[in-house]
C-alpha cells in the first residue's frame, strides 16, 4: 500500500514539473518580476517575431514588449525600445537620452556601436520596451505561446490574492 502511494506522488510531482516547465522557461527568460508583473498587466505585455526589424540580428527570433500605459514613468536611458522610424520601418535602439518638455517628450537613440546617434523620436513612435529578446527554438515558441495564452485568458494572480 506505501508503494503505491510513492509511486502516485512520483507521478504527481513528474506531471507538475513537465506542467510548469514552459513558465520555468519564461521565467528564465524574463525574469521573475516581469514574469510577475505580466499576471498583473496582461493587456502591457506582447510577443513580436523578429521580421527584419532593425537593430537586431537575424537570429533574434521574438521581442517580449512592455506597452505600459504612460511611457514616460517607465522609459529611462539604457532602455532598449522599439519604435516606428518616419520612413515606417520598425527599428530597436537604446536609448541615450530623454529631453522633457511642456508639449512633448523626445527621444534620442544610439545606433548598434553606440557612437553615433540616429535622428529623435517623439512619444508617439514608440511602440514599447523590450523586456526580452528570445532565440527561435521550437520549446520558446511553445513556451511564449502559452505564456502569453496564460496571461490572457487566466487570471492567475486572483487565484493566489483572492481567500
Amino acid at each position: 500500500m506505501e508503494k503505491k502511494t510513492i509511486v502516485k506522488l512520483l507521478r504527481l510531482c513528474i506531471f507538475f514539473i513537465i506542467a510548469n516547465l514552459p513558465f520555468l522557461t519564461m521565467t528564465h527568460l524574463l525574469g521573475i518580476e516581469t514574469f510577475l508583473d505580466s499576471f498583473q498587466h496582461p493587456d502591457s505585455y506582447h510577443y513580436l517575431k523578429n521580421n527584419n526589424i532593425v537593430g537586431l540580428g537575424q537570429k533574434t527570433g521574438y521581442i517580449i514588449l512592455m506597452k505600459p500605459p504612460h511611457l514616460d514613468n517607465y522609459l529611462c536611458e539604457g532602455d532598449r525600445i522599439l519604435y516606428r522610424s518616419t520612413d515606417e520601418t520598425v527599428e530597436c535602439r537604446i536609448v541615450h537620452s530623454i529631453q522633457i518638455k511642456p508639449e512633448e517628450t523626445t527621444y534620442f537613440m544610439t545606433t548598434a556601436n553606440e557612437n553615433s546617434f540616429v535622428e529623435p523620436i517623439s512619444e508617439y513612435q514608440i511602440l514599447g520596451k523590450t523586456t526580452g529578446i528570445i532565440d527561435d527554438n521550437p520549446w520558446n515558441v511553445l513556451s511564449i505561446q502559452i505564456w502569453s495564452l496564460t496571461i490572457e485568458k487566466l487570471n492567475a494572480v486572483s487565484l493566489f490574492l483572492n481567500p
